[in-house]
């Protein structure tokens, strides 16, 4: 059952690619902002899912579950992994063009705040989040479940934190919009 989060990670990095590439660039007339975090912001996701993985299972390799727990684990873990996904599939997708990758305003863009966006302001970072704590689980580790989490969970604020600063500046009505939601889990953060 090991093999259940890796064949996860692996079908996130070709999906996260693909969606990268399909919405990568700037048009010739964005504003576009790049720093090292944001040019290099998939990598470092990928990269902290590998190390958590490595540190729950470095720092668990003594503790054996039952066969049945293990197949609880996956199980639980596959579904929320895909209903995750599904979920920010479909998140992105509502936005369209104005998904970007690397941090941008396009030209005539507009404040989306219907759909998933009427609660959640990043509500395509939420069902990430999700289907990376889902391929956790599938690992039966608690150690790569709390991990992982966190280190993700930074990571998308920090990444958050600087859309919504170039969000503010460009946008007026952006700061209304972010009064009357929640950044990335409803009711908590």
């Amino acid at each position: 059952m090991a093999t259940i989060p890796e064949i996860l990670f692996v079908f996130v990095m070709i999906i996260e690619g693909y969606i990268a590439r399909k919405y990568f660039g700037p048009d010739k007339h964005s504003k576009i902002s790049i720093n090292f975090f944001d040019k290099y912001f998939f990598y470092i996701i990928g990269l902290s899912i590998l190390l958590s993985s490595t540190a729950g299972h470095f720092f668990t390799s003594y503790y054996k579950i039952n066969y049945f727990h293990i197949i609880l684990f996956c199980v639980i873990g596959v579904i929320m992994f895909f209903v995750g996904y599904i979920y920010r599939i479909y998140t992105i997708s509502y936005l369209g063009r104005y998904f970007p990758v690397r941090l941008m305003i396009q030209k005539n863009h507009c404040l989306v705040s219907s759909g998933s966006y009427a609660k959640v302001r990043h509500p395509s970072y939420l069902g990430g989040w999700a289907s990376l704590i889902g391929m956790a689980i599938s690992s039966g580790n608690l150690a790569t479940i709390l991990f992982e989490s966190t280190s993700t969970m930074i990571l998308y604020l920090v990444r958050i934190n600087h859309e919504e600063r170039i969000l503010l500046e460009s946008i007026p009505e952006y700061q209304s919009y972010k009064s009357i939601t929640c950044a990335i889990i409803p009711g908590i953060i």
